[in-house]
């Protein structure tokens, strides 16, 4: 595993002006130049991500999924339940001009049951190992081949906010054989 991790990762050094839309979308949109595209984020939050990849112009349908719900197991223990409300209305006054998104107020977990195949995938919700990486599982089959499975928060350090995520990020890469790419503190991996 070590040899992976020091040999297996490639790391882009592109030169992002701006963080949104998230490196990872901007590779989907190089890899597929003039395809309209099906995605999904998982973990929508204030809906700034989102809107910035349906201000592309390249989204054929978005499905936003995020329940909204304080909960236990959820690894940023300062966000409150009033905080994801008001973060639910600015999502929706955020992306209300655009009519080619289809929201799923569930959890993840059960969420994914009700997509179709993707083209890309963005993970950022729950940042905890063990839900990450069922995440991940999940997701990846809902790929389309040479679909492209993204998400945020690997972080160099394994500092305390991305543990989880970079944890499970580099045993799912490991186990399944796949090419990690790193740009900023975005990750992702194709579906061959």
């Amino acid at each position: 595993m070590k040899q992976f991790l020091t040999n297996g990762i490639t790391k882009l050094n592109y030169n992002f002006n701006r963080i949104n839309p998230r490196s990872s979308f901007k590779y989907v949109l190089n890899k597929f130049p003039s395809k309209k595209l099906i995605c999904a984020e998982v973990g929508v939050y204030k809906g700034i991500n989102a809107k910035s990849m349906l201000k592309t112009g390249r989204i054929e349908k978005l499905y936003l999924i995020d329940k909204y719900k304080d909960y236990r197991d959820y690894n940023e223990e300062w966000i409150t339940q009033e905080d994801l409300n008001n973060a639910k209305k600015e999502m929706l006054n955020k992306l209300k001009e655009f009519d080619n998104i289809v929201f799923i107020e569930k959890d993840s977990l059960i969420a994914f049951d009700e997509l179709p195949e993707l083209d890309y995938i963005y993970l950022d919700a729950n940042h905890s190992y063990e839900y990450t990486k069922r995440e991940m599982v999940l997701y990846f089959n809902k790929l389309k081949k040479g679909g492209v499975m993204g998400g945020h928060d690997v972080c160099a350090g394994f500092s305390k906010e991305c543990e989880g995520v970079t944890r499970a990020f580099v045993e799912f890469c490991y186990e399944n054989k796949l090419k990690p790419f790193l740009c900023n503190n975005d990750w992702w991996v194709e579906k061959d």
